[in-house]
């Protein structure tokens, strides 16, 4: 009866101490953002999301459809790469805020495991009025 209890308490030990299925960061002002992500699990891929909001009343925000991006990855080893990648601005609003979230990368396996850098960039050419900053969330898959 004792070793049966010390393998049940053992076993909801190792639960409590299984690594989070996500997490999110949001880095206020106008950018650029840096956001460190853990993807050291050699077991999983991951998804990625970008989102963001704006505060303004409709009348004071500048009728942009897509905000441009520069998204740098920098490995653990510092290797670079990036791409430009365009979020709609017009998801959920309502009369002071507008949210926007979507999708930016499914099953993402990575080259190296470890912990990569994502430094995202807006385009100078794209000014919009109300940002508060740009949030990135990522979930494990196994």
């Amino acid at each position: 009866m004792k070793k049966t209890g010390a393998v049940i308490l053992f076993l909801a030990f190792l639960l409590a101490c299984s690594a989070p299925k996500g997490a999110e960061q949001f880095m206020k002002g106008a950018g650029p953002w840096s956001f460190e992500v853990d993807m050291t699990d050699s077991l999983s891929t991951f998804d990625i999301s970008f989102y963001t909001r704006r505060d303004a009343a409709p009348a004071r925000r500048v009728q942009v459809a897509e905000l441009p991006l520069t998204v740098e990855w920098v490995s653990p080893e510092a290797d670079t790469l990036s791409e430009v990648v365009y979020l709609p601005l017009s998801t959920k609003s309502t009369f002071y805020t507008s949210e926007t979230s979507i999708p930016y990368r499914k099953d993402v396996a990575p080259a190296s495991h470890g912990v990569w850098t994502i430094i995202v960039t807006p385009h100078d050419t794209v000014t919009v009025r109300g940002l508060r900053g740009l949030g990135l969330a990522i979930k494990r898959r196994k």
